[in-house]
Formats: C-alpha cells, sequence, structure tokens
C-alpha cells in the first residue's frame, strides 16, 4: 500500500515542478516555439506521471 506521507510529498513536488515548467514557458514563450514548448511540457509531464506510477505501484 502507498503511504498518504510519501504520496502527499510527491504531490507537492510534483506541483512545484509544474509551475517552474509553467514560469519557464511563459518566460521563453513566442509564436513560433510555442507548439514545440507545450510538446516538451507534456511530454515532460506524461513522463514524471509514468515515474510516479512505476513508483507506487511497482
Amino acid at each position: 500500500m502507498v503511504r498518504p506521507c510519501s504520496f502527499y510529498l510527491t504531490i507537492q513536488i510534483f506541483l512545484k515542478a509544474t509551475r517552474k515548467l509553467q514560469n519557464y514557458q511563459d518566460r521563453f514563450s513566442s509564436a513560433s516555439l510555442n507548439k514545440r514548448k507545450q510538446f516538451f511540457f507534456f511530454t515532460m509531464l506524461a513522463v514524471f506521471f509514468g515515474c510516479i506510477f512505476i513508483l507506487f505501484i511497482g
């Protein structure tokens, strides 16, 4: 079973990471690079969720 404490900590870390990524995206956002940055952002989210899933379920 997953301990609630570690799960909560992971969520906090995830939220901080997404906030930093969004700040980065806003700072360097331009019309031509926007789609590529969004793709990169969502890829990073997917990888991060995959790591959490493997850590907790695996």
